[in-house]
């Protein structure tokens, strides 16, 4: 056998075994690797998926209760229990007359003042 025969032999299965170790190892540690990550994003998301559950869950299990039923009525709309009657006195009636924050605080500070003055003056 000639030498340069020889020599493009020998590269030939060089290159044959880089590339077959290549195939072997670095292609399959990536994939591995690629799948490690692909695991821990979906474990966090199945994690938060299942917190989401979990409070769903509570959120029936509140919902099937009669007194959160008769809450949720009122409270979004606007509905009274039974043989209660629902009054609204509207801005356009002559009923309506705005409150001044500050004018129920001032009598009410003259009210309490004004009865311990009387408390004092029994005693």
């Amino acid at each position: 056998m000639r030498p340069r025969t020889r020599r493009r032999i020998l590269a030939g299965i060089l290159v044959a075994g880089v590339l077959g170790f290549y195939a072997a190892v670095v292609m399959p540690t990536r994939l591995i690797a690629n799948l490690f990550v692909e695991r821990q994003h979906l474990s966090a998301e199945l994690a938060a998926l299942q917190r989401q559950n979990a409070a769903l869950e509570r959120e029936a299990t509140q919902l099937a209760s009669l007194a959160e039923q008769e809450h949720l009525a009122e409270q979004d709309y606007g509905m009274v229990p039974r043989g209660t009657v629902s009054v609204q006195i509207l801005p356009s009636s002559p009923l309506y007359a705005p409150v001044d924050p500050s004018a129920t605080a001032t009598a009410a500070r003259g009210a309490h003042g004004a009865s311990s003055h009387r408390a004092g003056s029994r005693g």
